[in-house]
């Protein structure tokens, strides 16, 4: 017999609502969202400290789709939380009942922009990309949908403004992985303002009564299951949710604000892993540096060892042993925080990397690797040796393997690297910047007529097309020729155990 559908009906579930007003118009649909902004709003409701739920509408005309379903199961999901927290297994379900309406503003556009005249809504959430906000070109046309969320969000902030005045507050809470979303938010929506000659008064409203908050968001989402194991977990649960969203027990959300709105956003108070500060500059840069560092750190050395995704790779002493030494020597050092705090979020992140389930592709992290080399490895590399006056030792190994993780050729528009596994040469495709990627290849082609090592370290570490500042140039120059000496050395080693090994 087949599992009812979720709804609000079933006895199991009609016990675990509240009645409560919108409070939040959240522009976003998607898996991250709602396993986060939605689950938090769930948490503090349950405790009677938010008193409010949301009202769900789409950025883009492709998400109909699953707004459609999220309407038919009546604003109800399924969050699955799976991974390792504190050294114990989680593997844990939460219906989520913070949703109460949706809106799809394409084929609703009036509807839509008349939730603006709610006065006891105070908050707009979205997770729209990165993409999502960016200043593009449209005509305004107040009786026809707005493709973009900036267009949008401004169009009902005038409704908004022509209707309720100065009586209601607007929060703004974009959770676009940018380094200040809500700066770039209200950076967008004000040229919008002035583009479509909204007005002078208007402009003032914007810039005065609405509020742009930058935040940090941080939770690996990885969404609906594959369907044999949907299936047994809808078993389990009793019912069919086809909105079923797994995520990671850790999550993180650093947001910039005072005390009042920390009182109107009560998560902290809830007991959940949100942060107030002053000053987002120092979190991101955290974030960057050991998270994604690590990640990028990792990648080349554990791939040409063999391993294909992360948990297997931090599984690997070869690789959790100088990944842990370079986060908690090297990065920690250039951490604008106490070294018990940088210990702390170290622990978490290595934690996350053994989730048991969630297989991580190095290849997929790979993407735009020399890019992220730049502003996740590079800056803490730069600030290391000049601080410190030596070349962090920790690092020399893992930027040899990244050097020889683009030894690659071309191959019609792809280019292709290598690695030698099981004795086995096994290709795989770079993606990344073609010119880039031409200079790498040129390098490895001069290696292997010359056989010189050193031209090759010193000709990519100072190479301007691979890197828009060289790292070597930015290292002291009493530190560089000491630098690529033990380049050359760690690269010598790393050959030598391929060619051992096919």
């Amino acid at each position: 017999m087949a599992n009812p559908r979720l709804s609000r009906a079933l006895p199991e579930v009609a016990g675990q609502i509240g009645a409560w007003p919108v409070r939040a118009i959240q522009v976003g649909e998607g898996n991250f969202i709602r396993a986060f902004v939605d689950w938090m709003i769930h948490r503090a409701n349950e405790q009677g400290l938010f008193g409010g739920s949301v009202l769900v509408t789409q950025p883009r005309p492709g998400g109909a789709r699953k707004l459609a379903t999220l309407q038919e199961q009546e604003g109800l999901f399924t969050v699955i939380e799976r991974g390792i927290s504190e050294g114990q297994t989680v593997d844990r379900a939460e219906l989520v009942t913070s949703i109460a309406r949706c809106v799809d503003p394409y084929a609703e556009w009036e509807s839509f922009l008349a939730t603006a005249e709610e006065a006891q809504i105070e908050f707009v959430f979205s997770n729209t990309t990165e993409a999502g906000i960016v200043y593009t070109e449209e005509v305004y046309d107040p009786s026809q949908p707005i493709l973009s969320y900036p267009g949008k969000l401004t169009a009902w902030l005038l409704r908004r403004y022509e209707t309720l005045g100065g009586q209601a507050e607007t929060i703004v809470v974009p959770c676009e992985l940018l380094p200040r979303p809500g700066d770039a938010l209200r950076e967008v929506v004000l040229q919008k303002v002035a583009a479509w000659q909204l007005g002078e008064g208007f402009d003032r409203y914007v810039r005065e009564q609405v509020r742009f908050v930058n935040s940090l968001v941080d939770r690996i989402v990885t969404g609906y299951p594959a369907e044999t194991e949907a299936a047994a977990l809808q078993e389990q649960l009793g019912y069919e949710d086809r909105l079923l969203v797994a995520a990671e027990p850790y999550y993180q959300w650093v947001i910039e604000g005072d005390a009042e709105l920390a009182r109107r956003l009560p998560f902290a108070e809830a007991g959940l892993r949100v942060e107030w500060v002053s000053d987002l500059q120092p979190y991101s840069m955290r974030k960057v540096r050991i998270l994604n560092g690590a990640h990028t750190f990792l990648v080349p050395m554990a791939y040409l060892l063999g391993h294909d995704i992360v948990r297997d790779a931090v599984a690997d002493t070869r690789v959790a042993a100088p990944l842990r030494r370079f986060l908690s020597e090297t990065v920690s050092a250039v951490l604008p925080f106490p070294h018990e705090a940088s210990a702390a979020y170290i622990e978490q992140t290595l934690e996350r990397f053994a989730n048991p389930f969630i297989d991580h592709r190095l290849l997929d992290i790979a993407l735009n690797s020399i890019q992220k080399f730049q502003t996740r490895l590079q800056p803490t590399l730069r600030e290391y040796a000049t601080a410190q006056g030596i070349v962090p030792e920790t690092m020399i190994g893992s930027i040899a393997a990244f050097i020889r993780f683009h030894r690659c050729t071309a191959d019609g528009a792809s280019w292709l690297g290598y690695r030698i596994k099981d004795g086995d040469r096994q290709t795989f495709e770079l993606k990344d910047d073609a010119a880039a990627l031409t200079a790498f290849a040129e390098l490895w082609s001069s290696y292997d007529r010359t056989g010189d090592l050193s031209g090759l370290v010193a000709g990519v570490m100072e190479s301007e097309t691979i890197f828009a500042a060289p790292p070597g140039r930015e290292l002291p120059a009493e530190l560089r020729e000491g630098c690529y000496e033990r380049l050359g050395s760690a690269l010598a080693e790393l050959l030598a155990r391929e060619e051992g090994a096919r």
